[in-house]
């Protein structure tokens, strides 16, 4: 079982110091580590099975990493009976024998074993239930909606312009709950929302970085687009008229490239045309582009960023103000 071993699989077994393993997949980490387990057992009389502490992530990782140990400690008897190292035979009998009491597992259920063994001094009761799955996303979203009420009811005029900017409350409930899940996430945003607010123009960049994506992202290729067609009809005309109107200022970052004057004219004749009308569709590679999907998508975000009393910074606070308290209710 050892014999086979590389030099350098051989000195991951040393455990008297810190050793990292680090190796691709499938080139037998998991291995070397049950046999690192079963070479502690081996070699020091003083320790016994349930005093090694093995953690994984996860649970499934867990379960194989006992399998493959037991296996090993079968084996191990075996050999050890056929060649008559009865004392080595007597240890792995016994660690077979506490094999039920063993410490391999994911890292959070050694934290809540911890919890269990010692009540009095986490303040925690033993009789705790760790929550997963489906029962963990219920509470946590039902934490969020609890919270969005209570913003609501406190003063609606604050939450209104948040639930206007995801779109809907099942997306706002999403984006808290990501963050809500990640605390290093959590943390990030609020440093970036410092790091954000110390500079005096970024709303401006902001908006003009937003400005510059819409045209090089959509408009230049529906202008394009509708520029190749042989054949135009009345509608598009109109927005061949506008495009060529707007072109000249396209390459003006001062202006915002005029990608508001250019969305409101395309606003206006949305509203003149039809939204039920397909909007001049044009095919651009896999996507197909509409001014009307344009117009309906974008022109919403363009008048929040730009209008001077836009609440993006309001919103982004009472965003991270949502998450504070859901996770805080989700802990209670």
């Amino acid at each position: 079982m050892f014999n086979d071993l590389t030099i350098q699989q051989l000195c991951a077994l040393d455990y008297s110091r810190n050793m990292a393993v680090t190796a691709g997949p499938g080139a037998g980490k998991t291995r070397i580590l049950s046999l690192r387990f079963c070479f502690i057992l081996l070699t020091d009389p003083s320790v016994n099975l349930p005093q090694i502490l093995t953690l994984t992530f996860t649970e499934k990782a867990a379960e194989e990493m006992k399998g493959r140990i037991y296996d090993m400690l079968i084996s191990l008897g075996k050999r050890f009976s056929r060649q008559g190292h009865d004392r080595l035979r007597e240890r792995i009998r016994n660690a077979k024998e506490q094999f039920d009491r063993n410490r391999i597992s994911t890292i959070h259920s050694f934290c809540a074993n911890l919890l269990r063994e010692h009540p009095v001094e986490s303040g925690v009761d033993p009789d705790f239930k760790i929550t997963r799955g489906m029962l963990q996303k219920m509470m946590l979203d039902n934490a969020i909606e609890e919270s969005i009420k209570t913003i609501w009811d406190e003063n609606k005029d604050e939450i209104i312009p948040l639930l206007r900017s995801f779109g809907s409350k099942n997306r706002l409930i999403s984006a808290v709950r990501n963050l809500s899940e990640n605390p290093s996430l959590y943390e990030r945003v609020i440093e970036t929302k410092d790091r954000l607010f110390s500079i005096s123009d970024w709303k401006e960049q902001v908006f003009n970085d937003y400005c510059m994506y819409l045209r090089d992202r959509f408009v230049l290729p529906y202008m394009a687009g509708l520029a190749a067609q042989e054949k135009r009809n009345e509608t598009a005309e109109k927005l061949m008229a506008l495009f060529n109107e707007w072109y000249p200022s396209s390459e003006r970052e001062d202006l915002s490239y005029n990608i508001p004057a250019l969305f409101a004219g395309l606003r206006d004749l949305a509203g003149t045309a039809g939204s039920t009308k397909k909007g001049c569709r044009i095919d651009h590679g896999l996507r197909q582009l509409s001014y009307i999907d344009m117009v309906e998508e974008h022109f919403p975000d363009l008048f929040n960023l730009n209008n001077p009393d836009s609440i993006f910074e309001k919103e982004l606070i009472c965003f991270m103000k949502t998450v504070k308290t859901s996770t805080e209710r989700y802990f209670r």
